[in-house]
Formats: C-alpha cells, sequence, structure tokens
C-alpha cells in the first residue's frame, strides 16, 4: 500500500479473534481510517494502539490472546 495520511507506515491491517457461530468479537487491532490504530475489546470498547512495527503489533496481540485463553480456562474450571 502506497503511504498516504490515513495509512502513514504505508501498512493497513485487521487482526481478529471472533466465534463465527456466535458472531461474537473478543479481540480486534485496526488502523481503520479516518480513525488510525486502535483496538476493541471484548465489551466492544475502543481504545487508542500505539503502533511501532508489525512484529511488535502481532506480538501485542497474541500476548492478549493468551490472556484471554487464560480467563476463559479458567471460567471452566
Amino acid at each position: 500500500m502506497p503511504q498516504n495520511k490515513f495509512h502513514p507506515e504505508s501498512i493497513k491491517y485487521r487482526l481478529v479473534l471472533a466465534d463465527p457461530v456466535w458472531k461474537k468479537v473478543f479481540l480486534l487491532y485496526d488502523n481503520y481510517s479516518p480513525k488510525g490504530h486502535h483496538w476493541h475489546d471484548c465489551r466492544g470498547e475502543e481504545l487508542p494502539y500505539k503502533f511501532t512495527s508489525m512484529n511488535v503489533l502481532l506480538d501485542d496481540f497474541f500476548r492478549q490472546v493468551k490472556n484471554l485463553e487464560k480467563q476463559y480456562e479458567n471460567y471452566e474450571n
């Protein structure tokens, strides 16, 4: 993607953890324009995200996925 005012890093992304059967989004990271970098928690709240690199973004996303998995495991037991 070419650099532009909505995507100055020349990157457009959307990372989602969802249940397609229940149509429930548990975690969502994106840089949808014109909002820029942000993420949504399982309650649907939108929070700002400070993008530094794709590697850090992926680490942050999967760290939260693991935390959600632990919460779910604790709930199940």
